[in-house]
């Protein structure tokens, strides 16, 4: 390929990332911020740079594109590799532009369920995912990528690895100025960039993250842990939740050892996201920070303002259902993380879950006992203390919520007995893990109780420890 269409092909890429922006502004009823869809005339236009820029690209040899490692004190841009085009050098570099711009474009339209792109479209998808692809089929098989990541022909992931070092310097400055926001919208935002450019930004940055699995992140966390939790802290809902999901990846793909010199810093960050963060950034928040603590687990003690944190959410913000909700599924797996840990925080999380066990909302009621269930599952050999007071509470759930059923014969195409009879199932499941770990006096007095009743089938609690006490009459 010749430098002239190489740069050709660059500006056909810039012309699908910077003036996305002028061209917003400029529709009428589409704000600047890019809330609302492209309309036809911009999406068309944008289909088409796509669909040249993949010409030009799939003009190269199989292999042939170069991928020279960029200078740290170079300035990429296409002008200074005009100046010097007859150079083999800045040929390479007019090719290494290529592949950057090319990825930040890709970045930009390609779809990502957990990433909101309103400027995007299906058919803009397609084109940026057909573009990767060529992408790859057109960079040499030594692909700048860690040795032992390289496969025989590089696929998306070694691309994207390779291309990052060159990647992030680009999208820093937006990133990782330290300026002052102010979320009033009376106020204007002090220097830095715009909230526009620092979405744009921030998505970028959050896709290509997002498509790299743990071996190609171990060598990019340096570089990249600091830009996302930038992001994190960002004024704007929508530019926080890019690093939030961006952070998520990382902590659920990299290896611990990757993670633990940044541990500090990224447990002070699980902890600050979950602070003052409105409704649409809880649904990401809450699960990010559970999964930074599942990462690292409670090798530093950092973790405890984590968790405190959380229950501290828990008792003033989660009176909404839908916060509530999100806290429940959230917090399940990291009980098994911190195993006996959990005793630590006993006196305020079990009036939570019992509390929200006993909620009329069914919903709420079964991840209540889900989660009590990851409680007693990872804390057994201290249920003895606990286990008489937790049967009480589950038998007065039991009985409010079968007369609750009875009451909803004729409400089957709500699915409430549905939901009744997976909560019964689970309080008849926690019965059983409170037999099992509660003790031999424990275990007597039920025994004592099951003898004494009438129809223990009737009972869900006592018929679930049915198999341990008289095994004779289980079928």
């Amino acid at each position: 390929m010749t430098g002239r269409a190489v740069l050709q092909a660059c500006d056909l890429a810039d012309r699908l990332l910077t003036p996305l922006e002028e061209t917003l502004a400029s529709v009428s009823g589409i704000p600047v911020d890019g809330q609302r869809d492209l309309n036809q005339q911009v999406e068309a236009r944008a289909v088409s740079d796509f669909e040249r820029l993949l010409g030009v690209v799939s003009t190269v040899a199989p292999g042939t594109l170069q991928n020279t490692a960029p200078s740290p004190d170079r300035k990429w841009s296409a002008a200074s590799a005009i100046e010097e085009v007859s150079d083999q050098q800045a040929e390479s570099d007019a090719e290494q532009l290529l592949v950057v711009k090319s990825c930040q474009a890709v970045a930009l339209y390609a779809a990502d369920t957990a990433l909101l792109t309103p400027w995007s479209s299906h058919q803009l998808n397609v084109a940026a995912r057909r573009l990767l692809k060529q992408l790859c089929a057109a960079m040499p098989t030594a692909v700048a990528a860690p040795p032992q990541t390289a496969s025989p022909q590089p696929d998306e992931q070694d691309l994207i690895a390779a291309i990052m070092p060159a990647v992030l310097p680009v999208l820093s400055p937006a990133l990782l100025f330290q300026g002052t926001y102010s979320r009033s919208p009376g106020k204007p935002t002090k220097e830095g960039p715009d909230a526009f450019t620092r979405r744009l930004a921030g998505r970028q940055l959050a896709f290509l993250l997002r498509q790299l699995d743990y071996k190609h992140l171990t060598g990019l966390l340096l570089s990249a842990i600091p830009c996302v939790l930038t992001i994190v802290k960002d004024p704007s809902p929508s530019i926080q939740c890019y690093g939030l999901h961006a952070l998520q990846h990382i902590a659920t793909e990299a290896l611990a050892t990757d993670l633990r010199p940044h541990q500090q810093q990224l447990m002070a960050a699980a902890q600050e996201m979950l602070v003052g963060c409105d409704d649409t950034v809880w649904l990401v928040a809450a699960p990010t920070s559970c999964t930074v603590i599942c990462a690292l687990g409670t090798g530093h003690v950092a973790y405890q303002n984590v968790v405190k944190e959380l229950l501290r959410q828990a008792e003033t913000q989660c009176y909404k259902q839908g916060r509530r909700l999100v806290w429940l599924q959230a917090v399940k797996p990291i009980f098994k993380v911190l195993g006996l840990h959990v005793l630590r925080f006993f006196s305020t999380l079990m009036p939570l879950l019992l509390g929200w066990c006993q909620e009329p909302d069914q919903a709420t009621c079964l991840a209540a006992l889900q989660a009590l269930r990851e409680v007693i599952k990872h804390t057994w050999p201290r249920m003895r203390a606990h286990a008489s007071f937790l049967w009480q509470q589950l038998q007065h759930i039991s009985m409010s919520r079968s007369l609750h059923g009875g009451n909803a014969q004729a409400c089957k195409g709500d699915g409430l007995l549905s939901a009744d009879a997976d909560i019964q199932s689970c309080v008849a499941n926690i019965a059983e893990m409170l037999y099992l770990c509660g003790g031999p006096p424990f275990q007597e007095t039920m025994h004592d109780a099951w003898v004494s009743s009438k129809n223990p089938a009737a009972d869900v609690m006592l018929d679930a420890i049915k198999l341990h006490i008289a095994p004779e009459q289980t079928v």
